[in-house]
């Protein structure tokens, strides 16, 4: 899978077009066009093919590159966290100190953060796969977080209480890392940071905010132009494309960031199919494949207990499902349950159909306006 914003070959105007400027944010259009990235080599390369000199609109473009690159470099300079290695190997230790930094506004630099993303993009590119399946050993336990959207005093309190990854210590992070909370960059780039230094202990789902689009509505985007630059943005949400969609806990429980689908047929086999899939996420419905109607209902779905069947989800994307839904999907893939995010609940956590259905919803006083718990979820085998 490829990316435009991948392309060496785009001229700065194509570059800048692939940004949907949505009314949310056509008061920032001067602001972005002021620090967005353009590559110095294109333009000495344009010069010396005899090309058009650049305007007083491009000198402008230039100087604001240049205005720019001094800015990320100077992160560095300010940093007092760890050192991240040349290597990108990343420790613990480097995360708690890091951590530490953030709770005084104090940025990751820029060089890191592009480390820590080239890795993970590497890294998601080599497994490749939509359904993470995982097993806790005996005496072990696996810990399932839900939407922290951001907030980093709630993602400190998690990263405390869940400890150091390990055998009998697995995360399962469920989507909704970024948006809305202050610290999305943050969030997100640890827990890339835990998935690299912890790849077998560490499971990223994706949700319905690690698409581009919500990225660009919400405040990620904004949060990304005032940390580094747009051409960054796009990196990074380049990587949302290939987190995995779902995990499989011991055979038994299914991991999914929003819920289950329209179609009856669908399997866990289905469910792994979809790797040539996953970066097509609608932006509505009509005539979309099964394979993208699937996706959509993953990130998107709610369950609903006056229901039987499904519905229509007034989030305009999704669906609502029922009890009747749920069973027959629990027994068609012999699973005894579901746990999954995506939905405000005041106690953090809800359980539905006869406790055959779990929210877990992990940022408390979501957006400091709702007087909400937060929660994870702990799965123990003890014999």
């Amino acid at each position: 899978m490829s990316s435009a914003f991948d392309d060496p070959d785009l001229s700065w105007e194509e570059y800048w077009a692939q940004l949907d400027l949505s009314e949310e944010h056509s008061n920032e259009s001067d602001h972005l066009e002021d620090i967005v990235e353009v590559a110095k080599d294109r333009l000495r390369l344009s010069r010396s093919q005899g090309k058009k000199t650049p305007n007083r609109l491009s000198l402008r473009r230039e100087r604001a590159e240049q205005e720019n690159i001094r800015r990320l470099k100077s992160l560095l300079n300010s940093w007092t966290g760890p050192t991240l290695p040349q290597d990108g190997e990343i420790t613990y230790n480097f995360i708690k100190g890091a951590i530490e930094c953030f709770q005084k506004d104090v940025p990751l630099p820029y060089e890191y953060a592009r480390s820590i993303v080239e890795n993970m993009s590497h890294h998601l590119k080599n497994e490749s796969f939509t359904m993470n399946e995982i097993h806790i050993p005996h005496g072990g336990r696996c810990i399932i977080v839900g939407d922290i959207h951001g907030q980093l005093d709630d993602f400190i309190e998690i990263f405390n209480h869940c400890g150091i990854p390990s055998e009998t210590n697995l995360i399962v992070f469920n989507g909704d890392f970024i948006d809305r909370g202050s610290h999305g960059c943050e969030v997100l780039f640890m827990v890339y940071a835990l998935k690299l230094a912890y790849k077998n202990y560490v499971f990223l789902n994706r949700g319905n905010h690690e698409i581009r689009r919500m990225a660009e509505k919400y405040n990620f985007l904004e949060q990304m132009l005032e940390r580094y630059d747009l051409r960054f943005f796009f990196q990074v949400v380049s990587t949302f494309d290939w987190l995995p969609l779902s995990t499989l806990i011991d055979d038994k429980v299914l991991v999914v960031h929003g819920g289950l689908f329209e179609y009856d047929d669908v399997t866990l086999d289905t469910l792994r199919s979809l790797e040539s899939e996953r970066g097509n996420v609608l932006k509505t419905r009509k005539n979309a494949t099964y394979e993208e109607t699937i996706i959509d209902d993953i990130l998107w779905s709610d369950p609903d207990p006056n229901i039987k069947e499904f519905s229509d989800n007034e989030r305009g994307a999704g669906i609502r499902y029922g009890k009747n839904l749920v069973k027959r999907f629990l027994k068609r893939n012999k699973l005894s349950f579901i746990v999954r995010s995506h939905q405000l609940v005041s106690d953090g956590y809800e359980l539905l159909f006869n406790r055959k259905v779990v929210t877990v919803f992990s940022a408390s006083n979501y957006t400091g306006a709702n007087n909400n718990d937060g929660a994870i979820a702990i799965l123990e085998n003890n014999g």
